[in-house]
């Protein structure tokens, strides 16, 4: 994909009481146009490229964690300030039961965080809930979990289960029926806040603006796309990526299985990316942003305007062939 450029008008060169003719220094320039200057962190994506018939396959957890954490040593050993790994990376709900697999997580890290997706449950038997979830975990410590909201029909709930509750018993995806997330949950790191999403959220601007809203500064996708293994399923999913940085003026952090993890900044330009199908990790310095853009005050208002202009045309037009 061509990234995209936004280009600004050029700003005149200041210039001030002793200072015609001189070159101004960058921290001068940005108190003179009062240009805000944001604080940067090192993140490292992780794209372990994982067949979804390896990843699901009965004891494969300890495999696929060993791979994750052996493709995020060097990152570790740079001491980056978060690591991501995508969607279900652990195909096991690593919280509950036998803590083998999250002290062998937190082990590993030092002084890195890590967000992840996981498959998470609670409760047992007929009052069992099954989660698509996110979690950050720390060296010492878990933080609460973030559980999808915007789940895919049929692929992870059957439409109108809720109400019709013998429909839970048609299944047709890995983690069976899950319960939806109700909560925008936001994580902490060197006091940047950062708004996890998992897989198709990436799609829906209206749940983003909503992240953005409550003080999320970037944006992180945990993805898995290894349902798709050839074009163009993969890359037409991606590219919502660029809208969402765009929309919200949000750096982007897209972390997947099988591809395209990528590395967007606040003007949707793609600073990184992982093709399809490889395995690799990408390593780079993001810039959190904090400005409100019109579209995340507003909303879609100018697509709801057309839409009241369209239709006032078209009575207007019904009327005058009356």
């Amino acid at each position: 994909m061509v990234p995209l450029t936004i280009l600004l008008p050029t700003l005149p060169k200041p210039q001030t009481a002793g200072m015609i003719g001189k070159p101004i220094s960058p921290a001068n320039f940005n108190l003179l146009y009062n240009i805000r200057v944001a604080s940067s962190l090192d993140v490292a994506v992780v794209q372990h490229n994982i067949h979804l018939s390896q990843k699901w396959k009965p004891g494969g957890a300890r495999e696929n964690i060993d791979s994750l954490i052996k493709y995020s040593e060097p990152a570790i050993e740079d001491n980056v300030d978060l690591i991501v790994w995508p969607e279900s990376a652990t195909s096991v709900n690593i919280l509950r039961g036998n803590p083998y697999n999250l002290n062998l997580i937190q082990s590993s890290l030092d002084d890195t965080k890590l967000i992840s997706g996981i498959p998470y449950n609670s409760g047992f038997n007929l009052n069992r809930l099954v989660y698509n979830s996110i979690v950050m975990i720390s060296s010492d410590s878990v933080s609460k979990l973030y559980h999808k909201i915007k789940l895919v029909p049929m692929a992870e709930y059957i439409p109108l289960s809720e109400y019709f509750p013998f429909l839970k018993k048609f299944s047709l995806g890995i983690l069976g029926n899950c319960t939806r997330g109700e909560k925008y949950t936001l994580y902490d790191i060197k006091d940047t806040k950062f708004a996890p999403m998992v897989c198709i959220e990436s799609t829906f601007p209206s749940l983003n603006r909503e992240f953005v809203k409550q003080g999320a500064e970037v944006l992180v996708y945990v993805v898995n796309d290894g349902w798709y293994e050839q074009p163009p399923g993969p890359q037409q999913h991606a590219r919502q990526a660029v809208y969402r940085a765009i929309e919200n003026r949000r750096p982007v952090i897209r972390c997947t299985n099988t591809g395209i993890s990528m590395i967007i900044d606040a003007g949707g330009n793609i600073s990184h990316k992982l093709p399809l199908n490889k395995k690799g990790i990408i390593q780079a310095t993001i810039k959190p942003q904090k400005m409100a853009t019109f579209y995340t005050r507003h909303g879609d208002i100018f697509a709801q305007m057309n839409v009241l202009i369209s239709l006032f045309f078209i009575l207007g037009g019904m009327i005058r062939k009356k």
